[in-house]
């Protein structure tokens, strides 16, 4: 639903299966967009809506290479391509944490498709990139059937230079992927970042990697499940990329102490105040 800033309703939609509703820009006219389908082990398979400014549907975007697509993140770019994330059944050798030599995983796949043509331009899967080793996610050694989740993208954001900012919930580490080579240039938090974490910087199970105009990356900290820290917050936190330093600039608490173990998110709105 709609609502105006008096709190009156202005749209409604019977649509009980949607996530990710936000508001876009496709071909330079706003749109409305969702994600819909079913949920399975923590991730979505399902396609992309996008309606107009009338509330019609103009079109529905699917995953290429025979993937469903994610309900964490459809971001429609100014060249009216979108950017959305997938989960890939794949094997992968979890003999290092207790598991098969053949082990059974969720791979995490960013693909870039013409929003009007469905072609795959782009296409980043993590275990090209990223091992096992850097999740944080325990293997249960007495489920031989598990599909081990180990990585979890869960945003994808835009870069200033054209580069794709990527959260990864279950290694607490944000990357910046070469648009065109799929290259990890750097590793924000985790087990091998390529920054010195300052004091109040270390995220868990994060949520939602945004790049600022300011050049600052918010992030929303779930901080849970095991509990890590004492509650969910959002932090502002600024590179210093020459140096490989980051600081924390700001965090956003709650006087309740609240603790988001799944989803959430920090959005930072145009007049400068932070919605969580």
């Amino acid at each position: 639903m709609i609502l105006d800033d008096k709190g009156q309703l202005v749209w409604f939609g019977k649509h009980p299966r949607a996530r990710d509703f936000k508001m876009q820009y496709y071909r330079g006219r706003p749109v409305l967009t969702w994600w819909e389908g079913v949920v399975v082990e923590g991730h979505g398979e399902g396609e992309y809506v996008i309606f107009d400014d009338s509330y019609r549907e103009v079109r529905r975007v699917r995953s290429g290479s025979g993937y469903h697509g994610d309900l964490h993140e459809f971001l429609i770019t100014p060249e009216n391509t979108a950017l959305l994330t997938a989960y890939t059944p794949e094997t992968a050798n979890l003999t290092s944490i207790g598991g098969p030599e053949d082990g059974p995983v969720w791979g995490g796949m960013v693909q870039e498709v013409d929003v009007e043509t469905g072609e795959v331009i782009f296409e980043w899967r993590s275990l090209d990139h990223v091992g096992i080793e850097e999740s944080y996610t325990r293997y249960p050694p007495d489920n031989p059937g598990f599909r081990y989740d180990y990585f979890h993208i869960n945003s994808i954001d835009v870069e200033p230079d054209d580069n794709l900012l990527i959260s990864a919930r279950n290694s607490w580490a944000a990357y910046k992927i070469d648009r065109k080579t799929g290259d990890v240039l750097w590793r924000l938090d985790g087990k091998k970042s390529d920054f010195e974490m300052g004091q109040g910087t270390r995220s868990a199970f994060q949520h939602d990697a945004r790049r600022q105009e300011d050049g600052t990356i918010t992030i929303f900290d779930n901080g849970a499940p095991p509990e890590v820290h004492d509650q969910s917050r959002g932090i502002v936190v600024e590179l210093d990329e020459e140096a490989m330093k980051a600081a924390l600039v700001r965090e956003y608490t709650h006087p309740e102490d609240p603790l988001a173990t799944s989803q959430g998110n920090m959005q930072v709105l145009p007049n400068g105040n932070v919605f969580v």
